[in-house]
């Protein structure tokens, strides 16, 4: 049998090695330097972002609890404001139920001031000044 045939052993198992240490040399000197800074590079741009994740992280916890304090206050003001129009509104349907010309004029003008509908009526009529200044520049350009 061919396989076993003494002679061609030693030729069979010279090109085997010596095919086998060239590739050995060619992959250790040309790509394992190569991969491996790769993998160096790829585990430093891993830890670089890791900790700019968590930098991020805390920066965006720091802005949601700062603007849900902001949300809050701002829903504290507008409770407060809601309230005090509501009990104008309740003085204002009590003083129309018992009728203007009951009370004198200056009962009236000291006693039942509606403050929170006059700064709403003086907020939204200075609003509709500004739209309409606004417009006239606008034709005017």
């Amino acid at each position: 049998m061919p396989q076993f045939d003494q002679i061609t052993f030693f030729n069979q198992i010279f090109w085997l090695t010596f095919f086998f240490i060239s590739f050995y040399f060619i992959i250790l000197k040309n790509y394992l330097p190569k991969l491996s800074s790769a993998l160096k590079t790829r585990k430093k741009k891993l830890l670089l972002g890791n900790q700019t994740t968590s930098g991020f992280n805390k920066e965006q916890l720091d802005i949601s609890n700062s603007s849900n304090l902001l949300i809050e206050s701002i829903l504290a003001d507008l409770r407060i404001n809601l309230s005090e129009i509501g009990n104008d509104g309740t003085k204002w349907f009590d003083f129309q139920f018992q009728g203007v010309s009951l009370l004198p004029s200056t009962f009236y003008k000291n006693h039942w001031s509606f403050n929170s509908f006059n700064s709403f009526s003086s907020t939204a009529l200075n609003l509709l000044t500004l739209k309409s200044l606004n417009k006239t520049f606008i034709k005017t350009l």
